[in-house]
């Protein structure tokens, strides 16, 4: 058989089993390989977060974890964020509607930075008065909210939607929302230039 470089090489990797942090119970994300265990460190799975809790009413939601640490052929991660597929919130929008999206950075309790992105949608345009107003209580809901809890854990009362459910009471004082979510949540690299919201 004539020798392959390619072929050879690659059976020199090793290959890493990626685990979920240890609020998701460690569970296996996936496999990695390599050839040596810093290579895999900072490499990203996207995953359905239904996969990773067993959980199939969190199917709208996909995690983004970062691998940060090798033990053995263990590949250990970070969870760097949650994203809602787009299609979920596609489905709403209609001719005659609204839609309202925000995007703005908070500090956690651990005072890391936190980027949010929340999305409402309404059976009728809304006036600009009112647009600012909703933007105004979840952006103020989350500063102090991020004074008290870390990442994390609002992450977790994302995905069990008790922060949705305690938004949209206030949200509804404006008006009744049709659909309102947290599209994105996840941390924000320092090195960038942001605008904090305090």
């Amino acid at each position: 058989m004539a020798y392959n470089k390619k072929y050879a090489d690659w059976k020199r990797k090793i290959w890493f089993t990626i685990k979920a942090p240890a609020i998701f119970n460690e569970v296996e994300l996936g496999e990695t390989p390599a050839y040596k265990p810093e290579q895999v460190i900072g490499r990203r799975v996207e995953l359905n977060m239904a996969l990773v809790t067993n959980n199939y009413q969190l199917q709208n939601y996909k995690g983004i974890f970062k691998i940060t640490k090798v033990e053995g052929t263990t590949a250990k991660t970070e969870l760097e964020g949650i994203k809602m597929y787009e299609s979920i919130i596609q489905k709403w929008v209609e001719p005659g509607r609204d839609k309202i999206t925000d995007s703005f950075v908070i500090k956690d309790k651990d005072n890391r930075l936190v980027r949010v992105k929340p999305v409402l949608i309404t059976n009728r345009r809304l006036h600009r008065k009112q647009g600012t107003a909703i933007r105004n209580i979840w952006r103020n809901y989350f500063v102090e909210l991020g004074k008290k809890l870390s990442f994390e854990d609002m992450v977790m009362k994302i995905l069990n939607k008790e922060i949705p459910e305690q938004l949209k009471i206030q949200i509804k004082k404006i008006y009744p929302p049709l659909f309102f979510a947290i599209r994105q949540f996840y941390l924000e690299p320092r090195e960038k230039h942001i605008l904090l919201i305090e």
